[in-house]
């Protein structure tokens, strides 16, 4: 179900809210046991329907990220966003018994879905990544030990940014308002003169020349 704003209301979207949104899309589509564990502490799950393999979902941290301006105060995000499906399957099991083919279409279905769905109406692009292991197989630690078995996925996906991530965990909330800037103390300019075959990125091409400050 899809919860849209009333008329007026202003959409707030971030790279938290996006980040929100996919989760809420595969909690939707794909059973998931266990959250942010790096590996389900059951070896099974049952559910009303039956009994199945437990997983457990993990977020990966977001890469690439880049935000850039359209027009005169739209801003546009891109963003990849990785995950990792965990399975955990009895130590006794030979490795051929194990479900190969149920867990490759697992991650097929995973990106099939994501071609033909969104999770956020302001999202504008949200398609599925070439991961190099999208498929690996480990075990737990000690004698006896359970096969795990990791799906890896990441979503490439552009959307609008139409608010400021919160911040409250990392720093205070008042540091810097954008309603009421703090004053403007001292200006510094620096003047630099350019050498031969300057390169901006390189410093040793170029050299500072003279400076200003300015106090109000």
């Amino acid at each position: 179900m899809e919860i849209h704003p009333k008329e007026g209301e202003e959409i707030m979207t971030n790279i938290q809210t996006i980040r929100e949104s996919i989760n809420d899309f595969l909690i939707a589509r794909v059973r998931i046991d266990y959250w942010q564990l790096e590996y389900p502490s059951e070896i099974y799950a049952p559910t009303l329907t039956g009994t199945y393999p437990a997983n457990s979902l993990t977020l990966l941290p977001v890469q690439n990220v880049l935000h850039y301006k359209e027009g005169f105060n739209q801003i546009k995000t891109l963003a990849r966003f990785p995950y990792r499906l965990a399975y955990r399957f009895p130590g006794q099991l030979n490795y051929h018994s194990l479900p190969h083919t149920g867990l490759e279409g697992i991650i097929s279905y995973i990106q099939t879905v994501s071609l033909l769905e969104s999770p956020d109406p302001d999202i504008e692009s949200f398609t599925p990544v070439k991961v190099e292991d999208s498929i690996t197989v480990s075990n737990t630690d000690g004698s006896g030990s359970d096969w795990l078995i990791y799906l890896n996925f990441a979503f490439d996906v552009k959307f609008n940014t139409t608010s400021i991530p919160g911040l409250d965990d990392i720093q205070s909330p008042d540091y810097y308002d954008f309603n009421n800037p703090p004053p403007l103390e001292e200006l510094k300019i620096r003047i630099y003169r350019a050498k031969e075959k300057f390169i901006t990125t390189n410093n040793s091409t170029y050299n500072l020349d003279s400076e200003i400050n300015i106090i109000p």
